[in-house]
């Protein structure tokens, strides 16, 4: 069938040692090539069964959500559903790509990077409400970004004077330091 989206559970007795969102092309065979951890049960719940890839799954912190990507309208969009089961939420619907989602510590909001249409010009990092609502743009970039374990600072890539600098800067507020500078002969953004 189409490639989908599951959790896998390691369960040793009634407990639930650890859940992790995986994409079963490819994820799967990667986890059956490993050994067995432990004496456990491995159970695999499906989460969709849209056609197309569903790709870049990440588990919101509170392990109830799984926010992907996925192609909608021409586009890569984000989707979120529940780990529980229910329906699919569309949480970007405008005519750009949405790549990369991270959670906030909260569960709260996912921040992406879409990717500039021109591809030569630096994309921007988003953020959007984890149940749907108006995306926020935080900066520019020219990659995804991380959040920090506390939930105050991203990481991202920029250009500039066509060099690459890692930035770490304040979510809601201005840079606060660049972590590392690269040269690059030519750069083009993903997507």
């Amino acid at each position: 069938g189409p490639p989908a989206l599951a959790v896998v559970s390691f369960i040793t007795g009634a407990a639930v040692a650890g859940e992790v969102a995986w994409k079963l092309a490819g994820g799967a065979r990667e986890l059956a090539a490993r050994p067995d951890p432990a004496p456990s049960t491995l159970r695999v719940h499906r989460l969709t069964d849209a056609r197309g890839m569903e790709e870049f799954p990440t588990l919101s912190p509170d392990s109830r959500t799984v926010a992907f990507v996925a192609h909608a309208g021409g586009n890569l969009q984000l989707f979120v559903r529940l780990v529980a089961g229910g329906g699919t939420l569309q949480l970007t619907h405008d005519a750009a790509n949405h790549l990369y989602p991270r959670w906030a510590r909260d569960s709260a909001s996912i921040l992406y990077y879409s990717p500039a249409p021109d591809g030569d010009s630096p994309g921007a990092i988003w953020e959007v409400p984890a149940l749907g609502g108006a995306a926020r743009r935080i900066t520019s970039s020219v990659g995804g970004a991380d959040i920090s374990h506390d939930g105050a600072r991203i990481v991202f890539p920029r250009l500039v004077d066509g060099r690459v600098e890692l930035v770490i800067a304040g979510r809601f507020g201005p840079v606060v330091a660049k972590a590392a500078r690269t040269k690059v002969a030519r750069l083009k953004a993903a997507g």
